[in-house]
C-alpha cells in the first residue's frame, strides 16, 4: 500500500513511501535505492518528512506491541543516521498521520496512554532532528486523527482536531490558544480532517462536528494571532468533512481560498449502494476572507460501499474522501478521488467563477487514493494505494 503522498527533494529525486519500504527514484524512473523497514519494527504509518538532507520518519508495531521507533535516512545514501525508540507506553495512532520538521525538531502523533481514548492521538512528541533526543510532548484534550502540523515560523505550530477544534502551542510544547467547537468525549470519532494554514494569518479546520457528527462538514477559519472563529462553512449531511483543506491563491492574480474535500466515506463491506445511499464527492473552492462558495466541482456519484482497488484486498486501503486538494501557481487544483481513482485537475481558465466542463482534465487510474499527489517545477508526480506511481512532466 502507499498511503502516503510522494516527496520530491531539490533535485527533482522522487521518494515513494509503501508500509513496509522507502524507495528513492531519480526524475527519469531510475531506482536510486531502496529502505526496508526491519520486521521487527512493523510497518511505516507516517508520510515522512523531508529535512535538510534527511528523511524523517517513524515505524510502529500498532497497538499492540506498543512498540514505536524514529528514524533519520541519509537522502544520498538510504542508510539509517540515527534511530531512536520512543518510551513503550505510547504508540502510534496507524492511519496515515504526517511527521512534521521545523527548526531542528521533529514532531510526530502519538497515541493517548488514557484508555478512554480507544488509542486515538492526543499527544504530540518532540524529538531533536540531528539525533532523536526527546525534546517535549503536549497533550491535548482532544483527538487527531491523521495529525498535519503547520507552523507561521513564528516559534508555534498550529494543528486541528478531528473535531473541528484549533490549537497553537509553542516549540517548547506549551499552549497559546485552543479553540472551536465543543470537544468530543474521549474515543469518539468525528472525522478523519484537520487544519491549513494560510498565508493570510488564518488557520482552516475541515472536519464534521462532535454535535454533528453525520450532519456534513465544517469548515471553521480562525484566526492565527488569538484564535478567535472568523467564519464557519457548513455543507450538508452526504458531504461530510472527511480530509484536510488547503489554502492558496487560485492563479496568480486570483483569489486567496480554501479548498474543502467534502464527501462520504467508503467502508470494509462491499454493498452496491443505490439512491441516495451512493456516495458523493465533491472539491469546493471558498474565499479565504469570507467562506463564500467560489466553485465547485462534482465527482459522478459513487455506487460501491468500498474504494476502487478494495474490493479484492484482504488488507485494504480504507482510504478517506479524497487526497488533500493540490494548488499549483498557476491556479490549477488538483484533486485524487478516494471513490474512484480519478485524478482531476480544476482551473477556472475564464474566471467566470465557474468550472465548466472543458476546465476538467481526468486522468482514470482506477485505484482508490488515500492521498495527494506532489508538485514541483515541471513535474506532478501522483501514487495510488494500490499503484503504480505515475510521473507526468512537462
Amino acid at each position: 500500500q502507499v498511503r502516503h503522498s510522494p516527496l520530491i527533494d531539490d533535485q527533482h529525486n522522487i521518494y515513494v513511501t509503501t508500509i513496509a519500504r522507502i524507495r528513492k527514484f531519480s526524475s527519469s524512473g531510475d531506482l536510486i535505492w531502496t529502505w526496508e523497514c526491519p520486521l521487527e519494527e512493523g510497518q511505516l504509518d507516517a508520510s515522512p518528512a523531508l529535512y535538510e538532507q534527511s528523511l524523517l520518519f517513524y515505524a510502529s508495531t500498532g497497538p499492540v506491541g506498543r512498540t514505536l521507533t524514529l528514524f533519520s535516512l541519509d537522502l544520498q545514501s538510504g542508510t539509517v543516521k540515527w534511530r531512536q525508540f520512543v518510551q513503550d507506553t505510547y504508540s502510534c495512532h496507524c492511519d496515515s498521520p504526517s511527521v512534521f520538521a521545523y527548526n531542528g525538531t521533529m514532531v510526530i502523533p502519538l497515541a493517548s496512554t488514557d484508555p478512554s481514548f480507544a488509542n486515538k492521538s492526543n499527544t504530540l512528541y518532540a524529538v531533536s532532528t540531528q539525533d532523536g533526543a526527546p525534546f517535549w510532548k503536549y497533550i491535548a484534550d482532544e483527538a487527531t486523527w491523521n495529525f498535519q502540523g503547520s507552523t507561521p515560523g513564528d516559534g508555534t505550530i498550529l494543528f486541528g482536531s478531528q473535531c473541528g477544534r484549533a490549537y497553537r502551542i509553542t516549540f517548547g510544547g506549551a499552549l497559546v490558544w485552543k479553540s472551536g467547537p465543543t470537544p468530543s468525549t474521549p474515543g469518539f470519532m468525528c472525522s478523519t480532517g484537520g487544519g491549513a494554514l494560510g498565508p493570510n494569518g488564518v488557520f482552516y479546520v475541515n472536519s464534521n462536528h462532535f454535535a454533528d457528527p453525520t450532519g456534513g462538514a465544517y469548515v471553521d477559519a480562525y484566526r492565527v494571532s488569538d484564535g478567535t472563529l472568523l467564519w464557519s462553512k457548513k455543507f450538508d449531511a452526504r458531504h461530510g468533512g472527511w480530509q484536510h483543506p488547503a489554502v492558496g491563491k487560485l492563479g496568480p492574480g486570483g483569489p486567496l481560498a480554501v479548498v474543502a474535500p467534502v464527501g462520504g466515506i467508503t467502508q470494509t463491506e462491499q454493498r452496491i449502494l443505490q439512491g441516495d445511499a451512493q456516495l458523493l464527492n465533491a472539491v469546493v473552492a471558498l474565499d479565504a476572507a469570507t467562506g463564500e462558495e467560489l466553485w465547485r466541482v462534482d465527482e459522478a456519484p459513487w455506487p460501491y460501499s468500498m474504494a476502487a482497488g478494495d474490493e479484492d484486498k484482504s488488507d485494504i486501503c480504507l482510504p478517506d474522501i479524497q487526497g488533500i486538494p493540490l494548488l499549483a501557481g498557476d491556479g490549477t487544483v488538483y484533486a485524487s478521488s478516494s471513490h474512484n481513482g480519478d485524478l482531476r485537475a480544476i482551473r477556472d481558465t475564464n474566471g467566470n467563477g465557474k468550472i465548466e466542463p472543458g476546465e476538467v482534465s481526468v486522468f482514470s487510474t482506477k485505484q482508490c487514493f488515500l492521498n495527494s499527489p506532489s508538485l514541483a517545477q515541471g513535474m506532478l508526480v501522483a501514487a495510488p494505494c494500490w499503484g503504480p506511481m505515475y510521473v507526468f512532466k512537462e
